[in-house]
């Protein structure tokens, strides 16, 4: 029993040993590698501190978001990490389509993304080489054994051949996103690393220089070089070690372009703070109370099915946006109200827009009425190119539909509105704002303001009053001026002719003003002889 109790004591004894010694390599190996990034400032925090987010040192997100990692939630990860009928990888092995440096830098000005897997992307927009999220890494972890690696080792491209980057967007810290050996190489060939706020500590731990780091608070743009971007929420959680979990904030990026613009989150998900750009119920409500008071037809575009039942009965006639033209469930739940509706035509083709027609037209004999179904020739671009407006598209469509067609502006300023009122639009659609000052969200750009809303009525009415009648007969002003005499020519002798001669062309000239012979007349006297003489100049009757 002695003895038996030596052995225990003795195992004992080299348990906590080795509990020892693996706490003390887990502490060096936390401490001194370089992969768990670096730490904040007591200033840096100050900084989060006034963000709003940002209490009992981490970051919130807008909606409580409950991340805890309970024993049972560990076990069952550890379980699915383990087996293998678990299936969430690939069948079949991934088609890599190999790039080529060389061919990248040519196409820089050709708007690309190409997929490396997760949420890593190389994107092409403004003549920019962007990275989202570049994780080249086989194992997204500190250490290789703790987590598998990528469904496919070759890349597309690797990070050596790539072209310069001009900016690299990062999503959040966690090491699927942010991998400690791809920033790395991409030090030496990036100009612009852009970053949530807090990341920053970890790309100066790893030797990237202040003058290349960014870091953003949610709903902050900027534009640098030319690329405009904002940095906005999504719901999620952020960090690397044990120790530091949501000590740097996450997010999701809009970058904009002159004619796409791309948003990208990397796995983090939505959140109501996108309600903010929708018109909840009250404040439509009111919009439509004011707009009827004020003797004026009200519609809205609708996004969700259920909003029918309550918005209906302020509506006047239903809006489809380009996006909606072919979301036939929505179309049936709206031609249930028999209410006219107005189709914007944007992302489509005369197929398609023919095919909702007559889809319309089926559900309802209401919207055979041509009263009752027409369409706005739209361009979804934010701005759109003023190439890309096609208003001659206005008058094919009329003629292909039979239809009322009008026209939606996305595009700067108000020439091309009053060109597709001039072109036969009968329908003018396009974004308002109180002010652009300040504003740098894309609408704005494409949005009049009220003055600008009032001068283009009166230049509507201006040109109205131009175009007139549409037979074409002399005007009440061109009779009352006797321009029509004055103005036009007559025939007269160009010389004295004696009573008997022939009556040659060379023996006429055509001068104003009309009176007498009228030019139209000068066959009738040609070859022709008077019974007496013609004096130069003279009147002929």
């Amino acid at each position: 029993m002695k003895r038996l109790w030596k052995y225990l004591k003795k195992a004992l004894k080299w348990t906590v040993f080795l509990l020892l010694f693996l706490i003390i390599v887990g502490i060096l190996f936390l401490n001194l590698s370089p992969e768990f990034g670096g730490d904040p400032t007591d200033a840096d925090i100050e900084k989060y501190k006034k963000t709003g987010h940002y209490k009992e040192g981490k970051f919130k997100n807008y909606s409580h978001t409950p991340m805890e990692f309970t024993f049972g939630k560990i076990v069952e990860i550890v379980g699915d990490y383990l087996d293998d009928s678990v299936k969430n990888i690939p069948i079949k092995p991934l088609i890599v389509v190999k790039q080529d440096s060389l061919i990248l830098e040519r196409q820089k000005k050709q708007d690309n993304l190409i997929w490396f897997g997760h949420s890593a992307f190389f994107l092409q927009l403004e003549g920019k080489n962007i990275l989202l999220d570049p994780m080249f890494g086989d194992v997204p972890s500190p250490v290789s054994f703790a987590a598998k690696s990528r469904f496919f080792k070759e890349l597309p491209i690797s990070i050596e051949k790539l072209p310069t980057i001009d900016f690299v967007f990062i999503s959040h810290d966690h090491y699927d996103h942010l991998d400690y050996g791809s920033i790395q190489k991409l030090k030496t060939k990036t100009k612009s690393f852009i970053l949530p706020l807090g990341v920053g500590v970890h790309f100066r731990e790893w030797g990237i220089k202040d003058s290349c780091i960014f870091e953003y608070n949610w709903w902050e743009e900027d534009t640098i070089d030319g690329l405009s971007f904002v940095f906005t929420p999504s719901r999620h959680f952020s960090g690397r070690g044990l120790l530091n979990k949501n000590s740097t904030l996450w997010g999701s990026w809009v970058i904009k372009g002159g004619n796409k613009s791309l948003f990208f989150s990397g796995d983090g998900g939505y959140d109501n703070h996108f309600k903010k750009f929708e018109l909840n119920k009250s404040q439509h409500i009111y919009l439509a109370k004011m707009v009827k008071e004020s003797g004026i037809k009200y519609s809205a575009s609708v996004w969700d099915i259920k909003m029918i039942e309550w918005i209906d009965k302020f509506i006047d006639f239903y809006k489809i946006g380009s996006g909606d033209l072919t979301a036939y469930p929505v179309l049936d739940e709206i031609a249930k109200k028999r209410k006219p509706i107005l189709l914007s035509t944007g992302l489509s083709n005369l197929n398609e827009i023919k095919n909702t027609i007559n889809y319309l037209k089926k559900i309802d004999k209401f919207y055979r009425n041509r009263n009752n179904l027409a369409l706005l020739q739209c361009t979804s671009s934010y701005p759109c190119d003023e190439k890309e407006l096609n208003l001659n598209t206005i008058n094919f469509l009329k003629k292909r539909t039979g239809l009322s067609v009008g026209f939606s502006d996305h595009s700067e300023g108000q020439l091309a509105i009053l060109a597709a009122y001039l072109l036969g639009s009968e329908i003018m659609e396009f974004h308002f704002t109180d002010t652009r000052k300040g504003r740098k969200f894309r609408d704005h750009k494409v949005s009049l303001t009220s003055k600008e809303v009032l001068i283009l009525n009166e230049q509507i009415k201006r040109i109205t009053v131009m175009k007139g009648q549409k037979i074409k007969k002399m005007t009440n002003s061109e009779k009352l001026s006797k321009n029509s005499i004055s103005f036009r020519r007559g025939i007269f002798p160009a010389r004295n002719i004696k009573a008997g001669e022939t009556i040659k062309k060379d023996d006429l000239i055509c001068l104003r003003p009309n009176i007498g012979l009228d030019a139209r007349n000068i066959k009738k006297i040609l070859n022709k002889k008077f019974n007496k003489d013609l004096k130069k100049l003279q009147i002929i009757k």
